[in-house]
Protein backbone atom coordinates (compact mmCIF):
# COMPACT_ATOMS: atom_id res chain seq x y z
CA UNK A 1 0.00 0.00 0.00
CA UNK A 2 1.32 3.67 -0.70
CA UNK A 3 2.44 5.54 1.88
CA UNK A 4 1.01 9.19 1.71
CA UNK A 5 1.68 10.30 5.43
CA UNK A 6 -1.13 9.04 6.61
CA UNK A 7 -1.55 6.53 9.54
CA UNK A 8 -2.52 3.05 8.60
CA UNK A 9 -5.77 3.56 9.32
CA UNK A 10 -6.72 6.83 7.59
CA UNK A 11 -4.78 5.15 4.19
CA UNK A 12 -7.25 2.32 4.20
CA UNK A 13 -10.33 3.93 4.36
CA UNK A 14 -8.75 6.40 1.74
CA UNK A 15 -8.62 2.69 -0.43
CA UNK A 16 -11.91 1.34 0.47
CA UNK A 17 -13.61 4.95 -0.53
CA UNK A 18 -11.49 4.84 -4.07
CA UNK A 19 -12.89 1.22 -4.48
CA UNK A 20 -16.31 2.23 -3.50
CA UNK A 21 -16.44 5.34 -5.91
CA UNK A 22 -15.21 2.88 -8.67
CA UNK A 23 -17.87 0.43 -7.85
CA UNK A 24 -19.98 2.80 -8.28
CA UNK A 25 -18.44 4.34 -11.93
CA UNK A 26 -18.63 1.09 -13.46
CA UNK A 27 -22.32 0.72 -12.41
CA UNK A 28 -23.65 4.26 -13.71
CA UNK A 29 -21.24 3.07 -16.83
CA UNK A 30 -22.78 -0.19 -17.42
CA UNK A 31 -26.83 0.86 -16.60
CA UNK A 32 -26.20 3.57 -19.50
CA UNK A 33 -24.87 1.14 -22.44
CA UNK A 34 -28.09 -0.23 -24.56
CA UNK A 35 -28.73 -3.66 -22.57
CA UNK A 36 -29.30 -5.07 -26.59
CA UNK A 37 -25.41 -5.27 -27.42
CA UNK A 38 -24.63 -6.50 -23.65
CA UNK A 39 -27.09 -9.38 -24.35
CA UNK A 40 -24.96 -12.26 -25.33
CA UNK A 41 -27.63 -14.54 -25.42
CA UNK A 42 -29.03 -13.59 -28.91
CA UNK A 43 -27.91 -15.62 -31.60
CA UNK A 44 -25.25 -14.84 -33.94
CA UNK A 45 -26.90 -15.78 -37.00
CA UNK A 46 -30.41 -17.08 -37.58
CA UNK A 47 -30.77 -21.18 -38.63
CA UNK A 48 -30.23 -22.03 -42.21
CA UNK A 49 -32.62 -24.72 -44.59
CA UNK A 50 -30.32 -27.17 -45.47
CA UNK A 51 -31.37 -30.34 -47.35
CA UNK A 52 -31.97 -33.39 -46.13
CA UNK A 53 -28.86 -35.94 -45.66
CA UNK A 54 -29.93 -39.10 -47.09
CA UNK A 55 -29.00 -41.78 -44.19
CA UNK A 56 -27.08 -38.64 -42.97
CA UNK A 57 -24.35 -39.71 -45.03
CA UNK A 58 -21.90 -36.85 -44.87
CA UNK A 59 -23.29 -35.43 -41.54
CA UNK A 60 -20.88 -34.10 -39.22
CA UNK A 61 -22.08 -33.67 -35.28
CA UNK A 62 -19.52 -31.78 -33.02
CA UNK A 63 -20.28 -32.80 -29.10
CA UNK A 64 -18.13 -30.76 -26.51
CA UNK A 65 -18.27 -33.07 -23.87
CA UNK A 66 -17.30 -30.47 -20.87
CA UNK A 67 -19.75 -27.80 -21.45
CA UNK A 68 -23.13 -28.17 -19.86
CA UNK A 69 -23.81 -29.37 -16.29
CA UNK A 70 -21.97 -32.87 -15.76
CA UNK A 71 -23.37 -36.18 -16.52
CA UNK A 72 -22.51 -39.79 -16.28
CA UNK A 73 -24.12 -39.92 -19.13
CA UNK A 74 -21.33 -39.70 -22.73
CA UNK A 75 -22.61 -36.49 -24.51
CA UNK A 76 -22.01 -38.60 -27.93
CA UNK A 77 -23.94 -40.99 -27.09
CA UNK A 78 -26.58 -39.14 -26.11
CA UNK A 79 -26.38 -36.81 -29.47
CA UNK A 80 -26.35 -40.16 -31.35
CA UNK A 81 -29.77 -41.81 -29.52
CA UNK A 82 -31.50 -38.54 -30.59
CA UNK A 83 -30.72 -39.24 -34.46
CA UNK A 84 -33.07 -41.24 -36.78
Amino acid sequence: MANFGLGWQEGLSSWVLVGAASGCGVHALWKALDQDVLDLRQPVASPAEVPALPAGRGLVVVVNPHSGPSSEVDAAEQVGALLP
